[in-house]
């Protein structure tokens, strides 16, 4: 038989160290590969830096690659005992030639080949490469480009890009987003701009519906989940926009992060059949639900439940959230894409998940709880609980319920038996946690949340409760680390800024205070808080210029602050600008005309720039809106004595004199006739 020269291998790297695997040499080529019977290994020839011979078996061995946190694709060619690599859009190097395989990259034995006869082997199938898990940074970006918000002043939601034939768009969301069909729906997409929804279809008893628009741009089209990549345990991803509110004027792009806690192979009320934990926010229904490859495994239906404990006596910003969202899974849609009329790459996969009862029970909960039977919830968990006596979820969910309906008692007692099957239960300490901050026992959900934040020292919420802990506590510090570690983990985090700056202040570090209120300010350049707070600082810290141009930038951003011309008034003053602190009276007195402080501080202002004419038209206003007060008729009287109308002057002391007689003051109404008679 012929002597061969050499074997061809295609090496595929594939970075899979999360999941402990790793990728094999599989042949590339369509002709009969050969084997060795014997081989005199003694002389292997040199390899490229990090491989190293191996005498295995009796024929080439596939080289075992593992590459580091990121993934790195390239082939390589083991050619007499030397790995030629190849990396994308780079030339294959010359035979015989050795290329370091790329940076990070380390890998088990590879044999050198054998100089001896071969016989023909069988024919090996080249296996699919494996998914590759993006970025946490990455998915939020795809997503965003995908995600559009649409309302029509009625209804409010958000959907996501699933397909484009032409100049024809079509997003996928909930159906109950576009209920309201009178009005038609307005569509912004991830670069501002703002469409008109031509066409809104519903599905057939599934709480989803497909809208179409128009555009010659180029938007990215989302990419479904080719196979059931959606299990109990997986993380997810929800992107959405929120509702506007009195805090959100504007809708702006929410990303959160979470896991799968049930999903299953039924499809109950509407098509909802999976659960999740993220936190979502009035609007994001419709949005996407993507997995860790970006892709489209659900839509966002319906929210988080709030739980009565929402409402802490230390912080009214922290929410407690039940983290039971529910999704309507892909494959509900494209059971009817076809018939819809609409083609689609991904298809439905081959076999369903068996069913779970346990699943299958926490949706139906989840569903009951969503329309307030939270005692329905809690019956339909126990009742599986007596099949299922250790698993966790089911406690879990039922204190959640508990918690809602206002059984604190028994959410606890679930909470604990969570917590003693799981010690790294996340959620159970969580809610136990706000629990305990509830029940006034601040050691514990000090020591809950402290486990909540070492099981997950990414949570940003659990660094919010336990900093509002501390500061009842009256642990500035610890509070100012906590209120830290949100800035790092969330660098555009406007209340960590804003807590740590007023603490920065009250410990004396006014330049502290003045960076996290300079930061607020450009996060949100027309945060008006913002700058009220870094005029505070300011003017205490003796920069009374500092503060006042704050104070005129909050102004400009809103007109009718009458705080801002307050305190723009106060400071002109104190810098002695009396024609400053005029002008911003002029303004409140325009916004409040009622206001009898204005008038009468503007007045006595007039007074001391001898604008005599001036004070006493204000005082005079002073006495048309509170004609029985002694004290306007005092100040005017003093004003027309220093003009020199004196015959006005004892008419004013004189109304005084009556005034306090009338109150049975009679001797301040002595007082002030002696000096009306005395001019």
């Amino acid at each position: 038989m012929k002597r061969h020269r050499g074997t061809a291998w295609g090496l595929l790297l594939m970075g899979l160290n999360g999941l402990g695997l790793s990728a094999i040499l599989v042949s590339e080529s369509s002709q009969a590969q050969t084997s060795t019977e014997s081989c005199d290994r003694t002389a292997a020839p040199t390899l490229p830096v990090g491989l190293s011979p191996l005498t295995v078996g009796s024929s080439p061995q596939p080289a075992t690659v593992r590459i580091g946190p990121h993934v790195s694709i390239g082939h390589g060619v083991l050619i007499e005992g030397q790995v030629v690599t190849k990396k994308p859009g780079l030339p294959l190097q010359g035979l015989g030639s050795a290329v370091p395989l790329p940076g990070g990259v380390t890998t088990g034995a590879v044999a050198a080949p054998c100089q001896t006869d071969a016989r023909p082997l069988p024919r090996t199938r080249k296996p699919k490469a494996p998914q590759v898990a993006l970025a946490t940074s990455d998915i939020a970006k795809q997503a965003k480009q995908v995600t559009v918000s649409l309302g029509n002043g009625i209804t409010e939601g958000s959907g996501v890009i699933i397909q484009r034939q032409g100049n024809t768009y079509t997003l996928l969301t909930a159906a109950h987003v576009v209920a309201a069909r009178d009005i038609p729906y307005r569509i912004t997409t991830a670069d501002q701009q703002q469409y008109t929804a031509r066409e809104v279809r519903s599905l057939k008893s599934i709480d989803l519906a497909v809208v179409t628009f128009e555009s010659d741009r180029t938007y990215t089209v989302c990419s479904l989940a080719k196979a059931q990549t959606a299990s109990e345990g997986l993380p997810v991803f929800v992107a959405g926009f929120p509702a506007t509110t009195a805090a959100i004027t504007q809708p702006v792009y929410n990303f959160t992060d979470g896991k799968i806690t049930a999903r299953s192979s039924r499809s109950f009320d509407d098509g909802y059949a999976m659960i999740y934990t993220n936190r979502t926010l009035p609007g994001m229904s419709g949005g996407g639900v993507f997995n860790r490859e970006g892709e489209l495994v659900g839509i966002h239906g319906r929210g988080d439940v709030d739980s009565r404990l929402e409402a802490s006596t230390l912080n009214t910003d922290i929410r407690v959230k039940t983290g039971f969202n529910l999704g309507i899974p892909i494959e509900a849609f494209l059971k009817q894409s076809k018939a819809m009329g609409m083609t689609l790459k991904a298809h439905l996969p081959a076999t369903a998940p068996p069913p779970s009862p346990v699943d299958d029970a926490l949706i139906t909960a989840a569903i009951k709880a969503q329309s307030g039977d939270y005692v329905g919830a809690r019956a339909v968990l126990s009742q599986v609980i007596q099949t299922s006596p250790r698993e966790a979820r089911l406690y879990l969910a039922r204190a959640n319920y508990a918690i809602a309906s206002g059984q604190t008692q028994a959410a606890l007692q679930d909470l604990d038996q969570v917590i003693a099957f799981d010690p790294k239960a996340e959620q159970a300490y969580w809610l136990r946690g706000a629990y305990r901050n509830a029940s006034r026992d601040t050691l514990g959900a000090l020591s809950d949340f402290s486990r909540v934040i070492e099981l997950n020292p990414n949570r940003l919420q659990a660094y919010l409760w336990r900093a509002t802990l501390y500061m009842a506590q009256s642990d500035q510090q610890s509070a100012i680390q906590d209120y830290s570690a949100m800035i790092r983990l969330d660098p555009q985090n406007a209340l960590a800024y804003s807590a740590r700056g007023g603490m920065l202040f009250v410990q004396g570090d006014h330049q502290g205070a003045l960076k996290d209120y300079s930061q607020l300010i450009k996060i949100n350049p027309k945060d008006t808080e913002a700058y009220d707070r870094r005029a505070h600082v300011r003017r205490y810290s003796g920069d009374p210029q500092g503060a006042l141009a704050d104070y005129r930038m909050m102004a400009k951003i809103n007109p009718r602050n009458t705080r801002a011309y307050e305190q723009i008034a106060s400071l002109s003053e104190d810098m002695n600008d009396l024609e400053g602190a005029i002008s911003a009276y002029n303004q409140l007195v325009a916004l409040t005309p009622r206001s009898f402080s204005l008038y009468y501080n503007r007045g006595q202002l007039y007074e001391k720039q001898e604008q005599y004419p001036a004070a006493i038209k204000d005082f005079t206003t002073l006495i048309k809106l509170q004609p029985s007060q002694p004290s306007w008729y005092i100040v005017r009287g003093d004003a027309r004595e220093k003009a020199g109308q004196i015959e006005g002057a004892k008419a004013d002391y004189r109304q005084v004199a009556k005034l306090y007689q009338k109150q049975g003051e009679s001797s301040s109404a002595e007082t002030w006739l002696e000096r009306a008679n005395s001019l």
